[in-house]
């Protein structure tokens, strides 16, 4: 079984399509036992969700089968330091 990682960014019913990190397009069906049911996959659309796909290769459709998707962790960005307030009477005294 082979797994893509990436951002879904269409879905049209069980159909959808995750774009990875080299910005390749890869399309899915979704398997009937997959882990994810076809209601969900607008959601990971909306969120821009990163995800990983298990899927298997099928001869007969253009795409691959999704048997499973994994939700993967979003990269934590650091807080940034809040800007100090702006004190006039401080910028007066100086000057």
């Amino acid at each position: 079984m082979q797994a893509i990682q990436g951002v879904v960014t269409i879905v049209q019913e069980s159909r959808f399509q995750v774009v990875d990190a080299d910005g390749v397009a890869h399309h899915f069906l979704l398997s009937r036992k997959a882990s994810v049911e076809p209601e969900q996959l607008p959601i990971l659309q909306r969120e821009q969700t990163p995800v990983r796909v298990w899927c298997l290769s099928a001869p007969d459709i253009i795409g691959h089968v999704a048997a499973r998707i994994d939700v993967l962790d979003r990269p934590r960005l650091r807080p940034q330091p809040a800007a100090p307030a702006h004190q006039p009477e401080l910028a007066e005294a100086a000057a």
